[in-house]
């Protein structure tokens, strides 16, 4: 490639990455009031980080989290991802999702790939209300 070219690809994407990155940011109105919680749970059900929830281990590989009333102002979206091997490769559902008054409860089944047994297994998980 000739320094003409090299130029002429550098000029491009100077002038089209700023807009791009702008189009982003500007996804979500400034005035928008965004609220994120999560925490990471420990395969006995134990928050090892994040705060202002309660967690419990039901059953192995079932746990129940809970943010209280007023907590959110609107519903959020749950993403749960499972943190590490226990065994066997962890595959991780929102068995139950609820949502009154800006509190919710989510329960978390985390199940052996291999076998689909309920698997205790570690997890993170993150809440995102706009």
């Amino acid at each position: 490639m000739n320094a003409f070219m090299t130029l002429a690809a550098g000029i491009a994407l100077a002038t089209v990455a700023p807009t791009v990155a702008g189009a982003a940011q500007n996804d979500i109105h400034p005035d928008a009031a965004v609220k994120v919680a999560g925490g990471v749970i420990a395969a006995n059900g134990t928050i090892n980080g994040g705060k202002g929830f309660t967690s419990v281990h039901n059953a192995t590989g079932e746990y129940t989290l809970t943010w209280p009333s007023g907590y959110f102002k609107t519903c959020p979206v749950v993403n749960v991802t499972p943190a590490g091997l226990d065994g066997d490769i962890p595959i991780s559902d929102i068995y139950s999702y609820g949502c009154t008054n800006g509190g919710v409860q989510v329960i978390v089944v985390i199940s052996a790939r291999s076998t689909g047994a309920g698997l205790d297994n570690a997890f993170h998980i993150v809440l995102n209300s706009i």
